[in-house]
């Protein structure tokens, strides 16, 4: 790859980090890596994940598929009504909007011919 092509990638990698959300993001992160409390929060929920998914590959045909549908969605929302959870997930949902935002831009300015991520739909914009 060409060395100034990839010097202005590393540049506009190193703005996106700089923005505000990113750092805080960083933050949040960090808090959730520390507390236990989250953290447990966090492992309850895999948990459950885990076992929901499991009974969901077997279909309607799973003895259990409706009680572990209703304990995962219990789980999740008892996880993301944490404030550090929730504001860690709706930062990562912004930055994410940023970043296919810029690859759309990207592509278009270097030709309209060029496949980005909505065309191939790979993501929706307009979820947000």
């Amino acid at each position: 790859m060409d060395k100034e092509l990839l010097d202005l990638t590393y540049d506009a990698c190193d703005a996106f980090k700089d923005q505000s959300e990113f750092q805080r993001l960083l933050a949040l992160k960090e808090m959730i890596n520390h507390n236990q409390d989250i953290r447990k929060l966090i492992m309850d929920f895999n948990k459950v994940k885990e076992v929901y998914e499991e009974a969901k590959s077997y279909g309607k045909y799973h003895p259990d598929l409706a009680r572990y549908q209703t304990d995962y969605q219990k789980e999740k929302i008892r996880m993301m009504s944490n404030d550090v959870i929730k504001e860690y997930k709706t930062l990562e949902r912004v930055l994410q909007k940023k970043l296919d935002q810029f690859s759309i831009a990207l592509a278009e300015s270097v030709s309209k011919n060029i496949k980005h991520p909505r065309e191939m739909s790979i993501i929706n914009l307009e979820e947000s």
